[in-house]
């Protein structure tokens, strides 16, 4: 049985015996709880060492390059963002099934406030509270504190053996996620309702709109003014990287198939080998789609009061998280636990997205990747005397 069927009907299941459970369901909360913590345990580190371990990989020489490449694709994932943002806020809350359990306020802190508080004091509470902001700060102050020395090599290897221990951990979740969301669904349709999928439905329609644009408006856009690439050329080739990504979900798993239509599209081969690895990483228009959007239906499904400060933070946090937990496998998934937890919405609504994650997961990989292309295109108009330090 194909595996995608699998999960389909795991995840029909878990939403029929939440709706047969009811409030029973409620006994369940220990383990969703659990669940969220496992999550929170193996991105933290995560992301900390991901940080530390990028600043430490730009090499001497690549600065220039490496950082016109993270501006570009900055301003592609801050593109997506606005893009999510906008058919959030075009999109009227009357869709949506009334809910009569819920309704809550974030905490709101004024802007002083709130950088303030985003500033780290201490590495290790900084970890253990799990605010996103700090522990980038520290990875990011980490890093350069080991650059400015000239770098020391058993510290570094020691992080590198860190981090591939806490990947494996992440393998190991991710192994039986299905089986872990599957829980948590069955306590969020039995405690919240059947409304959820309604929800479910309406996040998958805002972000199949968001990712149209994001796809064909932005990266037509970039390529049309900011390269010599035609654009009749581009999307030619870049349906081939298109179809693969959709088939095998993975960024990873699309490397080769991104790095030879870069190549067919007379990208120097020495960015491509660049900038395909590092975008299959850090480029993540798609999953900032997603979660944005995630985010949003869940404050209107539970009735989250939102304002300016609010939205700035979690514009802000999900900009933060589609750049750190990009190698994470299911990063989408994992990386919105991390984004709820931060910013104090209610559990139940990580059901919401679990259950639309597979099928957002065929649109927002593709999105990734097709990003890569453009981005390519870009940077080899951008430095075309310098693509030889590149080479290896």
């Amino acid at each position: 049985m194909n595996s995608k069927f699998k999960i389909a009907v795991m995840l029909i299941c878990s939403a029929i015996g939440g709706i047969l459970i009811g409030d029973k369901a409620s006994v369940l909360l220990p383990a969703v709880k659990l669940i969220m913590g496992a999550f929170k345990f193996v991105v933290i580190p995560f992301v900390f060492t991901s940080v530390i371990l990028a600043i430490l990989g730009i090499k001497n020489g690549l600065c220039k390059i490496a950082t016109g490449t993270g501006v570009v694709f900055f301003a592609l994932t801050l593109s997506a963002v606005v893009w999510a943002g906008l058919v959030a806020y075009s999109m009227p809350t009357s869709l949506f099934p009334p809910q009569e359990h819920v309704g809550a306020n974030l905490p709101s802190l004024g802007v002083s406030e709130w950088i303030a508080n985003s500033v780290p004091t201490n590495l290790f509470f900084a970890l253990s509270s799990g605010n996103l902001f700090q522990i980038l700060l520290c990875g990011v102050v980490v890093a350069l504190a080991i650059r400015s020395v000239g770098g020391a090599p058993t510290v570094n290897r020691l992080i590198e053996e860190f981090h591939s221990i806490v990947h494996a951990w992440v393998s190991v979740l991710n192994r039986m996620i299905w089986i872990l969301i599957s829980l948590v669904i069955v306590w969020a349709v039995g405690t919240c309702g059947a409304q959820l999928g309604h929800s479910t439905a309406i996040l998958i329609l805002a972000m199949v709109l968001a990712i149209i644009a994001q796809t064909l408006i932005t990266y037509s856009c970039v390529v049309s003014w900011f390269s010599n690439v035609k654009l009749t050329r581009f999307w030619t080739i870049a349906f081939k990287v298109w179809t693969t990504a959709c088939a095998t979900t993975s960024a990873a798993a699309t490397l080769p198939t991104t790095i030879a239509a870069m190549e067919e599209l007379g990208i120097n081969k020495s960015i491509s080998q660049f900038v395909a690895p590092l975008g299959s990483i850090a480029n993540k228009g798609g999953t900032a789609i997603f979660q944005l959007v995630s985010i949003w239906v869940i404050c209107v499904t539970f009735k989250v009061s939102l304002n300016p400060i609010i939205i700035l933070k979690i514009v802000l946090v999900v900009l933060a998280t589609s750049f750190s937990t990009g190698s994470i496998p299911g990063a989408g998934l994992v990386g919105l636990s991390l984004i709820i937890d931060t910013l104090g919405l209610p559990v139940a609504g990580f059901a919401i997205a679990a259950a639309a994650d597979r099928l957002a997961d065929m649109v927002r990989t593709p999105t990734n990747v097709v990003g890569d292309l453009a981005a390519a295109v870009v940077i080899n108009t951008m430095y075309p005397q310098q693509t030889d330090e590149l080479a290896v």
